[in-house]
Parts: C-alpha cells; sequence; structure tokens
C-alpha cells in the first residue's frame, strides 16, 4: 500500500506539472517549487516531533501501555501545531523584509496573493503528519497509505479544474484541500483505533514532551540542514540560471525523487519493527540490515535505471525539450541518488533505534558541502554547476553515513558489499556517461529514443546485474513475500 501510495503520488504529480506548464509555462512552475521550498522551511520547527509519534507509539504499543500511547499522540499535536504557527510567522516576516532582495516586482504580487492560503494548507498539513505518523506507529501503514492516495486524487481533479481560472492561486486551494482531507481522515483513523484519544481538545503533557523533545530535537537538526539543500539549491539555480532552470530541476528531481521514493516508502514500514525490535533488545538487528540493505543495493539500480531510460518520454508528457541542459540535469541527479540510496537503510535503522547522531552529521555535512560546491561551481558553470556541486555533496555525506552505521554496529564492509557489487556501481557509472552521449547526439524519433535507451543499460549492466547474488536474493525474498 505504501508503494501503491507512492506511485500514485508520482502519477497526479506529474499530470499536475504537465498542466502547470501548459496553462502557466515552466517559469511559473519554477516560482511555485521556490514558494514551496520557503515555505517547508516550517519543518524545521515541526519535522522532528511529527515524526516522534511513530517511534513512540510503536514504543508504548510494544509496551501494552494504552494511556501512554494516548499522550503521546495528544501532546505531539498541540506541540506540532505551535510550532508550526510559529515558524510560519517568522517565515512571513523574513519575507516581509527580505521579498524584495529575491523577487521581482510581479513574482511578489504572485506570491502575495497565494501566501494566506498556503499558511493555512501547511497548518493543516503538518496536523495532519501527527495522525499519520501515529498510523504508522500503531502499523496500520495501509491505513495512511489510503488516506494518501485518496487525498492526492482530489488534489489532482482540483487542480484541474482551477489552475486556467485561478492560476498558482488553484494550486495553493488545490493542496489546501488535499491537506484537509489528510488531516480529517488521519484523525478519524487514530480516533478509531486508538481508544480514549480526543482529537478535537487535545490535552499536553509536560512529562511526555520532555520525553519526545530529546528525540525530537536531534531530527530538528537534520530539518536544519535539509532546509539548507532544497531551498537553497533553488535559489543558487534561479541566481545563475534563472526561474527556467529551478523549472528544470523541479521537474527532473521530482522524478527521479519518486522513483527513489518508492523504494523510500517500501524501507520506511520497517521503521516500527526496528523500533520493537530494538524496545525488545532483540539481537537479530544486524541481520535485518543485512537483508534490507540487500533489497535496497539492487532494487535502487534497477528502479533509478529503469526511470531514467523512460526519461525523454516524461520530458514529452510535461511538454519540456530534451535539450543540453535537461540532458545534464538528469544525468548528476541520477548519479546522485545512486549514492543517497547507500544512506537509506542505516537513515532509517537510526531513527527506529534513536540513535540520531550519525544522521545528523551526515545532513550537516550535505548541507556544508552543498552551499560551498554549489555557490563555487555554479559561478563558474551557472545552472549546471549548481547541479554539480549538489550531487557531489550527495555523495560524500551518504557515504559517510553508510560507513559511520557500519563501524558503530560493529558490521563487516564485505558482509555487505562485495567486489561484484562495486564491478556493478562502475558498470552504472559508465552506463550514464554512455546514456548522456547518445542524448546529446540523439536526432531519433520518441519511440527510437525510448528503445535504444532500455536497450543501453541491458547491455552494459544486464548481465552482472541478473547474475548478482543480491539480485538473487532479492527476487527470492519477494517471491516468498507474495506467497505468504
Amino acid at each position: 500500500m505504501a508503494v501503491l501510495e507512492h506511485f500514485v503520488n508520482a502519477i497526479t504529480m506529474f499530470i499536475s506539472y504537465r498542466i502547470v506548464v501548459q496553462y502557466l509555462g515552466l517559469e511559473q512552475l519554477g516560482l511555485w517549487s521556490i514558494l514551496l521550498a520557503i515555505m517547508s522551511l516550517t519543518s524545521v520547527g515541526t519535522a522532528g516531533f511529527a515524526s516522534s509519534a511513530v517511534k513512540f507509539v510503536s514504543k508504548y504499543v510494544a509496551r501494552n501501555e494504552p494511556r501512554k500511547v494516548i499522550s503521546i499522540i495528544e501532546t505531539t499535536v498541540i506541540t506540532v501545531l505551535i510550532f508550526t504557527i510559529v515558524m510560519l510567522g517568522l517565515i512571513l516576516l523574513l519575507f516581509h523584509f527580505f521579498k524584495s532582495t529575491f523577487f521581482e516586482a510581479s513574482e511578489i504580487l504572485a506570491i502575495v496573493e497565494i501566501l494566506p492560503t498556503l499558511v493555512i494548507s501547511f497548518v493543516f498539513g503538518f496536523a495532519g503528519s501527527v495522525f499519520l505518523s501515529s498510523l504508522d506507529g500503531l502499523r496500520l501503514i495501509h491505513i495512511r497509505s489510503a488516506i494518501g492516495i485518496i487525498s492526492k486524487v482530489f488534489f489532482l481533479l482540483l487542480v484541474y479544474l482551477f489552475i486556467n481560472g485561478y492560476g498558482l492561486r488553484g494550486l495553493a486551494i488545490s493542496l489546501l484541500v488535499q491537506n484537509l482531507i489528510v488531516l480529517a481522515l488521519g484523525a478519524i483513523a487514530v480516533k478509531s483505533n486508538v481508544k480514549g484519544v480526543n482529537v478535537l481538545f487535545c490535552k499536553f503533557d509536560k512529562n511526555t514532551f520532555t520525553e519526545i523533545f530529546h528525540y525530537g530535537y536531534q531530527f530538528q537538526i537534520i530539518s536544519i540542514f535539509q532546509m539548507l539543500v532544497d531551498p537553497l539549491t533553488k535559489f543558487l539555480l534561479k541566481s545563475h540560471g534563472g526561474l527556467t532552470s529551478v523549472g528544470y530541476f523541479e521537474l527532473i528531481y521530482k522524478f527521479l525523487f519518486h522513483a527513489r521514493q518508492i523504494i523510500v516508502v517500501a524501507i520506511s514500514t520497517f521503521v516500527p519493527t526496528v523500533a520493537a525490535l530494538h524496545e525488545e533488545k532483540e539481537d537479530n538487528l544486524g541481520n535485518l540490515f543485512k537483508t534490507i540493505f540487500s533489497i535496497t543495493f539492487i532494487t535502487s539500480i534497477v528502479v533509478l535505471t529503469i526511470v531514467l531510460a523512460v526519461f525523454p518520454v516524461v520530458m514529452s508528457f510535461v511538454k519540456v525539450n530534451m535539450n543540453s541542459e535537461v540532458n545534464v540535469y538528469s544525468s548528476f541527479i541520477y548519479l546522485g541518488l545512486i549514492f543517497n540510496l547507500f544512506a537509506v537503510t542505516p537513515f532509517m535503522f537510526n531513527l527506529g533505534t534513536g540513535k540520531l547522531k550519525f544522521n545528523n552529521y551526515s545532513a550537516g555535512v550535505m548541507a556544508v558541502l552543498n552551499i560551498v560546491f554549489s555557490s563555487i561551481i555554479g559561478y563558474y558553470y551557472s545552472g549546471i554547476g549548481v547541479i554539480i556541486g549538489w550531487m557531489l555533496a550527495q555523495v560524500v555525506s551518504n557515504l559517510y553515513l553508510f560507513f559511520s552505521y557500519l563501524k558503530s554496529e560493529k558490521i563487516a564492509l564485505k558482509g555487505v558489499i562485495n567486489k561484484y557489487d562495486i564491478i556493478l556501481l562502475i558498470l552504472v557509472i559508465l552506463y550514464l556517461t554512455v546514456n548522456f552521449i547518445f542524448n546529446n547526439l540523439n536526432t531519433t524519433s520518441l519511440f527510437s529514443t525510448v528503445l535504444i535507451s532500455f536497450f543501453i543499460p541491458v547491455l552494459i549492466i544486464g548481465y552482472p546485474l541478473l547474475n548478482n547474488d543480491k539480485f538473487k536474493f532479492t527476487v527470492n525474498y519477494i517471491k516468498q513475500k507474495i506467497r505468504k
């Protein structure tokens, strides 16, 4: 269900992007992307506390303490609402003083028109995220996913109805309704499955807040560093390449990112299991890590490679030409996400066990390197340089987290990576190079382009992939799960 939700999310997003590009243009999509990035800074004060519901609800369900579960949910809702309102107030204040520095007069008018709707939307969204996290903690992921699917279908329908008449304001209204649906259905689902919880008049418990604060503030550090990656990358792109470059990045990154998320959402369903096993002092977390990492390693290569092969079709669908800038962006973003997925398994396991130190360090390394590399390389090579800097930050920070986890948990590198895996990675980079050259020189039809794009990875990485032990293990693992 989590993977299905993600597919629906990806499909609705790209259909909505097609509608935006068709009616408003690529620059307006870039402006919308920047505005969402600004508003997402609210997560600096909220993301850690909303996510803490997964760990602590799982913890007290495992301990069979229903009153504590209720206290966790209600206290987290109040905490997140307070932090959301405070952070949104600060963001609006900063926008008031610095808007002329970053935006032109026409852009400011467009932003001011939709800002009130977005503010309310984000309040609903972060409050709803607590209930969705609580459903994760209760291991009712199928219900959480169903809510997500319903809300995204409504979002797409409203975008179709409103975009032509209301412009960007139609997007903001659609997002508002989507988040309201998540909040309402999430609250109803939690109320139905946790007897005694009051979703309308929550009670704040000081002791519970103290407990979740230690976990939450560490997660906040990650949010702060992430804030320095996505919004600042888009601001640097706007500065060095213009709103069109931001629009390209939004389309390409979101497409490949959603391919990545197919893997991430599947792995994230193990966080409550990891939390419960850690709470119960089980000693098989090392074996579970090796199992999940093997699956992640192979599926990352397979999924991202397939997605890159169909990328020309996606660009054609959203009515964007496969020019040299798009080709460069897609190649480096693909490479960055391949290495990013190295760190997904240790990141999720650290969330489950509450050992967030290395997650924080990795996020900090990524944020700092992204600013340094993107600023310097972007100065010389404009928007393409910014993307190269972003990619280098991804590679270094995520490999750091991967090796740090292995060291802290005393897991031997040869137990998770062997020489055949390294050969496969080298061939993946070779495939990326050949694909890049082909796209630059290609003058054939769309059908021929896709056909050749699929033939290239089969020729280069097909045989070593199929004969890799991790691939065989993953196939057998999936078969066993299907039979069950």
